[in-house]
């Protein structure tokens, strides 16, 4: 069953389904982020150790793989790095920005993704589809609490715009070009968004774990990745063969699974008009998988 989930083409509304779960175990990604924070691995540390530890398998897995598909290395690059450029300009603002502002405007990610689909995908403008992206949205406004008192956006804030538009662009380059290897797009994403988050460490400044600390963390990190990898591959999968718009709106799910899930940890309360943007945001996911484009 796992081997169908990567190798073939699922029927579309299984694929939908399937990101959908997928980010939704992204938005428990903040608990071991949080526990290796507390053993040392502090600001974007415990992400760069996150990106770099599933390298070196997927290399000596992927190296035949890449080896035989060579000629889409370009595709691999390209892809590979804006969706790292992505992955490491979110977490960036996360530390450095807003947290609810960076992920507010990530999650444009679905408009980018449904325009450039158009531009470079030649896909249509249909009503569905802008109809989601506004019910999306607006949950994700109400959920992240955002109001006209904290809407000024501050220099750092742009760095979840551009994590958002980065990220669609590689997923309309994974869209292009629905023949290269995916195995290998996961591994130059991993590789261009370690490197990306090391410099961005270097620019912050914040010290590196101590050897003690590493050591203490290492099985927290490694369990972690090993969690995360394959929701990332089957993501990947997934976009070859389906819109970039259709998937950016269903990854919102992580929003809701990180608040619910800070909510049941943390003793954390929601409030009405939260409630509200959590149930738009699943309805958003029962719109999608309902809508004309969701046929086979």
């Amino acid at each position: 069953m796992l081997t169908i989930l990567f190798t073939q083409q699922l029927p579309k509304r299984q694929a939908l389904l399937a990101v959908f779960l997928s980010s939704s175990i992204w938005g428990l990604l903040w608990i071991p982020l949080r526990w290796l924070d507390d053993l040392g691995y502090h600001d974007l540390w415990s992400t760069f150790a996150f990106m770099i530890i599933p390298i070196l398998p997927l290399l000596i897995f992927a190296w035949p793989r890449m080896m035989r598909d060579i000629r889409h290395m370009p595709v691999y690059l390209l892809a590979g790095g804006l969706i790292g450029a992505g992955f490491g300009l979110y977490c960036t603002g996360l530390v450095i920005g807003s947290v609810t502002k960076t992920t507010l405007l990530f999650y444009l990610t679905p408009v980018w993704g449904s325009v450039l689909g158009m531009i470079f995908l030649g896909e249509k403008a249909t009503i569905s589809r802008w109809l989601a992206n506004v019910l999306g949205l607006s949950g994700c406004v109400l959920i992240l609490g955002i109001n006209t008192g904290n809407i000024v956006l501050q220099g750092a804030d742009a760095l979840g715009f551009l994590a958002g538009f980065a990220w669609a662009f590689g997923g309309v380059v994974i869209r292009r070009f629905p023949d290269a290897d995916f195995v290998t797009l996961v591994l130059w994403q991993y590789i261009l968004g370690a490197i990306m988050t090391l410099g961005a460490l270097a620019m912050i400044g914040t010290p590196p774990p101590t050897l003690a600390q590493t050591m203490d963390g290492l099985g927290i990190a490694i369990v972690t990745a090993i969690i995360f990898l394959p929701t990332m591959m089957l993501i990947f999968r997934i976009s070859q063969y389906t819109s970039p718009g259709l998937v950016a709106l269903l990854m919102m799910s992580e929003v809701v699974f990180a608040v619910f899930s800070a909510m049941l940890l943390l003793n954390e309360t929601l409030t009405p008009l939260q409630w509200i943007g959590a149930a738009c945001i699943l309805s958003t996911g029962i719109f999608v998988a309902l809508s004309a484009e969701a046929k086979d």
